[in-house]
């Protein structure tokens, strides 16, 4: 079963940036998201090239690779 494409909705408090120091990262605000489920091959060729972060077949991929939209924006 593929989920390419399709929508999910994702909540949390927001964490600014993952290199910020832990007490200056969260929010007191829950915000939501609703971004697209996307190609592990596509989101693989997008981030381990700069990240160097494996994207496997049980990784569950999902936002815009244009930024400005996801779980951490």
């Amino acid at each position: 079963m593929t989920f390419v494409h399709s929508s999910l909705e994702n909540t949390g408090f927001k964490q600014k940036l993952f290199y910020m120091p832990v007490d200056k990262r969260g929010s007191n605000v829950l915000r939501e998201v609703e971004i697209q489920v996307m190609d592990n091959h596509v989101c693989h060729s997008a981030y381990y090239p700069t990240y160097k972060i494996p994207i496997k077949g049980w990784h569950l991929c999902a936002g815009v690779l244009e930024g400005g939209k996801g779980t951490c924006q």
